[in-house]
């Protein structure tokens, strides 16, 4: 509670939008600033800007439950777009499956994919305000399936996607489908455990909702199996095996989620991020996944003692 002082203002009721950063944030990127002046490009070993990066990946692939990052690796991008737009573009064809509730911008990628790659996009309608049920989407499903692209959490009516149950369908209809889940309105304050996922999934979203860590820290957690079939149509320097050595073509290719990036980090979102995770980390002793279930638990409680309230006063709880 300390580390949030605007809380002393008033209470902030718009984390859904843009999060409020803790009081660690601004000391962190003025710290991280200062090595550039000091130690010009050698802030990148002796000024930690390299370890910046494992210390970022680390978080992030703990986010989505992958806490020794055995199970796949982490992009940075820098939006939620950016990301979705990238991986789609890696190699993904065939049919994708959708659902009306998902957020704009993902359907606007999603037709720029089939343009482009002449894939199919198929829609389930959203059933008035209660958006699409887990049935729905289920029944959806079919064996020719390749791709199914959906939100956690419908943006308008907070619709939370079963997870378990969606992945379950994948696996008996179409098991070798692609789950590329948008992860933005839920990471932080619902649980996802990719342990529970398809084998092909992608885990996208970034830090401008409730990880509080503001533009530009757009990211990506890509399974091992999905990135051994994707290959990325940008590439970079930092795609290459060995970056630093700034070696003559042909590219050597990096191994992992280091395939998606092009040119230099940027580690200033990088920071934002990673600092925030930290400070979030500490009300679940360190561990961001007690700090997410945590969160989870106080949320619930919250929003059914004012779903009670609101019919207590003859109010319509959707």
């Amino acid at each position: 509670r300390r580390l949030y002082p605007t809380l002393d203002v008033g209470i902030y009721a718009a984390s859904h939008a843009t999060g409020i950063p803790s009081a660690a944030l601004i000391p962190a990127v003025q710290e991280h600033l200062s090595a550039l002046p000091a130690l010009g490009f050698h802030a990148f070993e002796a000024g930690g800007w390299l370890q910046l990066i494992a210390s970022w990946q680390a978080r992030v692939a703990e986010l989505v439950g992958d806490t020794d990052q055995s199970r796949g690796g982490v992009a940075q991008f820098a939006s939620f777009s950016d990301g979705l737009s990238a991986v789609l573009g890696a190699g993904l064809h065939g049919r994708l499956l959708t659902t009306e509730d998902h957020f704009t911008s993902a359907h606007y990628v999603h037709e720029r994919w089939s343009a482009m790659s002449g894939g199919t996009v198929h829609t389930v309608a959203a059933d008035g305000d209660t958006g699409v049920s887990n049935a729905r989407l289920a029944e959806a499903l079919t064996p020719d399936t390749t791709v199914v692209s959906v939100s956690h959490a419908a943006w308008r009516t907070a619709l939370l996607v079963d997870l378990a149950c969606l992945s379950e369908a994948m696996l008996d209809v179409c098991p070798d489908a692609t789950l590329l889940l948008d992860g933005y309105q839920t990471l932080g304050t619902v649980p996802v455990n990719v342990d529970l996922l398809p084998p092909r999934t992608a885990v996208l979203g970034g830090g401008l909702k409730q990880l509080r860590a503001g533009p530009g820290t757009g990211f990506a957690w890509l399974s091992r199996a999905l990135l051994e079939d994707l290959h990325p149509r940008r590439t970079g320097w930092w795609a290459h095996a060995a970056p630093m050595d700034f070696a003559p073509p042909p590219l050597v290719p990096a191994s992992g989620a280091a395939l998606f990036q092009t040119g230099t980090p940027s580690l200033l979102p990088m920071l934002c991020l990673w600092v925030e995770l930290e400070v979030f980390a500490t009300s679940g002793g360190g561990s961001l996944d007690s700090a997410v279930r945590r969160a989870r638990s106080t949320t619930t409680d919250q929003v059914q003692i004012a779903s009670m309230a609101a019919r207590a006063v003859g109010l319509n709880v959707v």
